[in-house]
């Protein structure tokens, strides 16, 4: 499969006010490769900045450093109308559907705002099982609310889906059932999918590959078939048994790796140089100095 997607050193600073302004990088040097009818899943804790690297390769929120090719061409760094054709290519579906459904519409026009014709708008209505079409939005569930959310994203025909838990306020059946039409979409469409969850065994279901992010750093890239069994980097391993954990939050600024304090592998030079991702198998990478890496990785 070609790389659709290419996330260059992706880098965002937040700024701290005070008597010595600071900027804070929320996302760190993130690189990673979405190829053709690829299924990518990205997971990490709460504030390790998921949604914001959703928004930025949607186009939403601008950055700071780096660069991100669609297709081999770049998508500008800008909210102007400038790669305007580019960016449409790219759509987010939203984690809070009360955030861009207006409550006095009824879920069929909010659908049929963006579908088409009437063909595909009657394609997902019956694809996704959504119900109470004809009533106000504020009088639906949550589940139908996302779900209008999702025909209203995949209305829009794009080439690359990006889903921040979506599915997050579904029940285990309504989260099935949307999960197979995602799978569904991927498979007979070519739709290709970045897909942000904190349910470890939901992501690992559907993605073909996952990277899993620590304070704003991708630590590893594996694939979904060994995630349970083959995970290297320290923090993954610790992650995946202590995923109801609360985000670590650390006031010592390190220079080098960020999971300096609580990694069980930790060398001097662990605080001295942050770690870079690097090749230790096919299609598996690894942000660790502790590692051992093939002679040939990148």
């Amino acid at each position: 499969m070609s790389t659709q997607l290419f996330v260059d050193q992706i880098t965002y600073y937040k700024k701290i006010g005070g008597f010595i302004p600071l900027s804070i990088p929320l996302l760190n040097r993130v690189s990673f490769t979405l190829k053709k009818r690829e299924i990518l899943g990205l997971i990490g804790e709460n504030g390790s900045g998921k949604s914001l690297l959703a928004k930025i390769i949607s186009s939403i929120e601008p950055y700071h450093k780096g660069k991100i090719y669609f297709e081999g061409k770049e998508i500008n760094n800008s909210l102007e109308k400038a790669g305007k054709e580019l960016k449409k290519e790219i759509q987010l579906i939203f984690q809070n559907p009360e955030q861009i459904l207006n409550p006095y519409m009824s879920g069929r026009r909010l659908i049929k705002e963006v579908a088409k014709s009437e063909e595909l708008l009657q394609y997902y209505i019956d694809k996704l099982n959504i119900k109470n079409l004809d009533t106000p939005i504020y009088k639906n569930s949550s589940t139908e609310k996302q779900k209008i959310v999702i025909a209203r994203t995949l209305s829009l025909s794009p080439s690359i889906v990006i889903s921040d838990d979506s599915t997050s306020l579904m029940d285990s059946f309504q989260q099935a059932e949307v999960i197979n039409f995602f799978k569904h979409e991927n498979k007979e469409k070519g739709i290709s999918m970045l897909f942000l969850s904190h349910d470890i065994y939901l992501i690992a279901d559907i993605s073909d590959n996952i990277a899993i992010l620590y304070k704003g750093r991708v630590v590893e890239i594996i694939s979904s078939k060994t995630f349970f069994t083959n995970l290297q980097h320290p923090y993954s391993k610790q992650f995946i048994y202590d995923i109801k954990s609360e985000t670590i939050m650390e006031s010592k600024k390190v220079i080098g790796c960020q999971y300096y304090s609580k990694c069980p592998l930790k060398t001097d030079l662990c605080l001295k140089k942050e770690p870079t991702l690097k090749e230790i198998e096919t299609n598996h990478f690894v942000a660790c100095h502790n590692i051992d890496y093939k002679k040939d990785s990148v």
